[in-house]
């Protein structure tokens, strides 16, 4: 079985016989980050069948760095357990191959793509926290930097302007360890397998 994250019809379950350990085109289209076509058949009522995969964009670069590829692996698991199966969510869809875009095109500072995304997840999500919140939340470490002014600043740029973006380590850490709460208690996602892959709060 395969999880298919699509633009016009959710997330979808399909049997396939295409292995992702393959050589083809078609092994490629079916591994973790690839951008595909695919071909579905509706075998029976509730089971999809792939029928044939082309991969348009393997995100290669995701593999290249450990960091990178933790980041990549905490959205796709995000976005499925985010996602009910079989319903359009063409806006989400749209932001996590943007998301795998920018993680593939960022030198360093990979963390700061993942809190960007949790942002217009939340966003898109109608959830955003509110000023208050977010003020209360990381005044701690929050010292002279105005920390929602870069909330904000992710909030209403989109992906693809944030490539030369960076944040102190520590200042970023603190924003992504409240938007995992946040995502905890508002949308009842804890805990990931994806998480042990990095050090992640």
């Amino acid at each position: 079985m395969v999880t298919i994250i699509t633009r016009e019809a959710g997330k979808i379950g399909a049997g396939s016989s295409i292995s992702e350990k393959g050589k083809s085109k078609s092994a490629l289209a079916v591994r973790p980050f690839s951008l595909s076509l695919f071909r579905l058949e509706e075998k029976r009522k509730g089971f999809v069948w792939i029928k044939s995969a082309e991969v348009i964009d393997s995100h290669f670069a995701l593999a290249e760095d450990a960091d990178r590829y933790a980041e990549a692996a905490f959205a796709l698991e995000f976005t499925d357990r985010l996602l009910p199966e079989g319903i359009a969510a063409e806006g989400i869809f749209d932001l996590l191959t943007a998301h795998l875009s920018l993680l593939s095109s960022r030198k360093r500072n990979f963390r700061l793509a993942t809190v960007a995304f949790l942002i217009k997840v939340f966003d898109i999500s109608g959830i955003m926290p509110d000023e208050g919140s977010i003020r209360s939340a990381l005044l701690p470490s929050n010292g002279d930097f105005d920390i929602f002014a870069i909330v904000e600043f992710i909030r209403n740029n989109p992906l693809d302007r944030l490539s030369g973006l960076t944040l102190e380590p520590a200042k970023c850490n603190a924003i992504y360890s409240f938007l995992r709460g946040f995502a905890e208690e508002h949308l009842e996602i804890g805990k990931l397998k994806s998480d042990v892959l990095s050090k992640r709060t």
